[in-house]
């Protein structure tokens, strides 16, 4: 394992000085929970890692967000080694004024209540995005011959992931559990203002001139971004289309319709 990249004095307040609230980011692969991040990493006040423990796979531990350990990720740990992230993410904690400190990894979806339960009063948000894109993205890498994701995890994986993520997310959200926002991908990324302030309302913090810049360069880029046409052949999009389960969809939907309304 390599040495800290700083002093222990550069590493500003402890966890229990600091205060701040943990949050969480999953959902199914590739439904843009890396994305995510990013777009939230641009609020001073929140700082989430990239899978930043990838590899660990001992039980949950908040010791594993002692700033040191945190901001210096090694392999050993994870493969999201985004060292100029993770600094500009840890001179934002050592200037103060951090209210949400967590992470991202798709596999949060399976860990719901583990996460409630080891992480006091942590704030969940999950992925949804339409199971078309998360399939073409699933099939592009899965016939790219240089990438390492496994050729099976093709469209037909993509779409049981998908459902299963929902259904996860239903059974525990209406287990009563921590609170949790389940965050519309496409209305998000197209730089839609309401949903913007309806996952802030969920921070309970305003929306910072930052974030509002974003979302307006979102909105001119999105129309480029939708129009791109899809690699997944029209036989596999049938095959998706025929197995998304509906009804869950459905509910997802008039759980976001009710954000927007809270």
């Amino acid at each position: 394992m390599t040495a800290n990249r700083h002093p222990a004095t550069d590493y500003g307040p402890t966890l229990a000085q600091a205060a701040a609230a943990w949050l969480f980011l999953g959902g199914c692969q590739r439904s843009g929970t890396s994305a995510m991040v990013h777009l939230l990493n641009v609020d001073e006040r929140i700082v989430i890692g990239l899978e930043r423990f990838k590899y660990v796979r001992t039980p949950f531990s908040t010791l594993r967000y002692a700033p040191p350990i945190f901001f210096n990720p090694v392999p050993q740990e994870t493969n999201g080694l985004d060292l100029e992230m993770y600094e500009m993410l840890r001179e934002r904690w050592v200037a103060g004024g951090v209210r949400y400190l967590g992470d991202k990894n798709p596999i949060y979806v399976r860990e719901l209540a583990n996460l409630a339960h080891d992480y006091s009063g942590c704030r969940l948000i999950m992925m949804l995005r339409d199971p078309i894109g998360v399939a073409n993205s699933f099939h592009m890498r899965a016939t790219n011959p240089r990438d390492h994701w496994p050729p099976r995890n093709d469209h037909r994986r993509a779409i049981a992931l998908w459902n299963d993520a929902l259904q996860r997310v239903q059974r525990y959200m209406k287990s009563g559990g921590n609170p949790l926002f389940i965050a519309d991908y496409e209305a998000l990324f197209a730089g839609d203002e309401r949903q913007i302030e309806s996952l802030y309302r969920f921070l309970d913090l305003d929306v910072p001139d930052s974030m509002r810049r974003r979302c307006a360069v979102m909105r001119e880029e999105w129309p480029t971004r939708a129009a791109r046409p899809l690699a997944l052949p029209e036989a596999a999009a049938a095959e998706v289309e025929a197995a998304r389960d509906r009804k869950l969809e459905r509910w997802a939907r008039d759980t976001i319709a009710r954000q927007l309304e809270s």
